[in-house]
């Protein structure tokens, strides 16, 4: 509780009253810088509680406080003398590496797109130096590295030592495990199977959607699965309805053609700025439109996120969010986790038509970490 203290001292002054922020930035730094360097030996024994794996941070270099002017959200990049740890307002873990620097860090780190990172002239790049860039982006729908975890059983419960007491990296049995790490759903826009009915789970910020979700099979067109997912949803859960009277099938490949499936310069997947264009040529007879949301999302209606491992290829991918949960990542670090749902057929239909989804089957749910959302549409008036 030290560490939130003295954190929320720093976040009062950069979001006081009619205080500049540039004014506070050094006092701000300097109560950060001050905590972690009392609490090296705290971090290290957290970090090796938690991922299994040594970490000797020695002393703090540099602290840096950011703000996302767009957004108007608050970050904090650390960087220790080994390795270096970023985190926002909300406690969320933005970035940690326990071995190396940030990229160009040197220069003036940035708080953009969700990320703390570096402007080069027109160009977002990560603090690993990753290019984050709408245009560079084809999404594909593979997941071959494991950023997409099944939603988990509320009963699953796992021991987090090997056989002779050491710690291990249970990077996926964390997400799976309720109880031991505080997982809370946040917001949700459904009444998430098995959970819902869950006496020691509060569902008062969930909504009642219909989440409709289509087998997507062997093809590479998530972004139209999840279009096609969205407006089923929207139609089934009362709305409104933009399928047209289509099947699913019609209406999937009718989308294929307008958001310009395999139609681009990779010859795969779906570029967002087609999947936008495609979306809303298929909507533009309505007063709706589907549009880049930069903030203030709201988790109690669906939406379209697309995500990506921008280190691994095959791992972007799109899919209608349905909510927000988080969980202890380490110390009083929190991860915050998408709910979606993609991949598996949940429904019954007549003719092709979905009528109702198998409010049981758990099966097409999965979680995202957060820091593999690259944008979110949201379908608006």
């Amino acid at each position: 509780m030290v560490g939130l203290n003295l954190c929320a001292v720093a976040l009062l002054s950069i979001q006081s009253g009619n205080a500049d922020y540039r004014d506070h930035k050094t006092v701000e730094e300097s109560q950060i810088q001050q905590f972690f360097s009392q609490h090296i030996k705290d971090l290290s024994d957290h970090f090796y509680q938690s991922y299994g794996s040594r970490w000797n941070p020695e002393a703090v270099v540099r602290v840096d406080a950011l703000m996302d002017e767009e957004r108007n959200e608050n970050a904090y990049l650390v960087v220790f003398r080994q390795g270096y740890l970023g985190y926002d307002s909300e406690y969320k873990l933005l970035c940690i590496n326990s071995e190396g620097k940030p990229y160009s860090y040197l220069n003036a780190m940035s708080y953009a797109k969700g990320r703390i990172g570096v402007w080069i002239g027109d160009s977002f790049y990560d603090d690993r130096g990753n290019l984050i860039d709408e245009n560079a982006v084809i999404a594909n729908g593979h997941f071959d590295d494991n950023i997409y975890y099944p939603f988990p059983n509320i009963a699953q419960s796992k021991d987090h030592k090997d056989s002779d007491g050491e710690a291990k990296n249970f990077q996926r049995d964390y997400v799976n495990t309720y109880r031991d790490n505080n997982f809370t759903v946040i917001d949700s826009a459904v009444q998430i199977p098995l959970l819902s009915e869950s006496s020691d789970i509060d569902s008062s910020h969930w909504n009642e959607y219909m989440p409709i979700c289509i087998e997507q099979g062997q093809k590479t067109d998530c972004a139209t699965c999840a279009s096609v997912d969205l407006l089923f949803t929207y139609k089934l859960s009362g709305k409104c309805d933009l399928t047209k009277g289509l099947t699913v099938t019609k209406l999937r490949e009718k989308l294929e053609g307008l958001q310009k499936w395999q139609q681009n310069i990779a010859h795969e997947g779906t570029l967002p700025s087609d999947f936008v264009t495609g979306m809303n040529d298929w909507i533009s007879d309505s007063p709706y439109r589907i549009k880049l949301s930069q903030s203030g999302l709201n988790f109690t209606d669906p939406f379209i996120g697309l995500y990506s491992n921008v280190n691994v290829a095959g791992t972007a991918h799109y899919a209608m969010t349905v909510g927000r949960a988080k969980s202890k990542a380490f110390w009083f670090f929190n991860t915050y986790w998408r709910i979606i749902v993609s991949w598996k057929r949940n429904y019954n239909s007549k003719d092709d038509v979905p009528w109702s989804w198998w409010y049981k089957y758990l099966q097409c749910f999965y979680l995202v970490d957060e820091q593999y959302v690259l944008y979110s549409y949201v379908l608006t008036k």
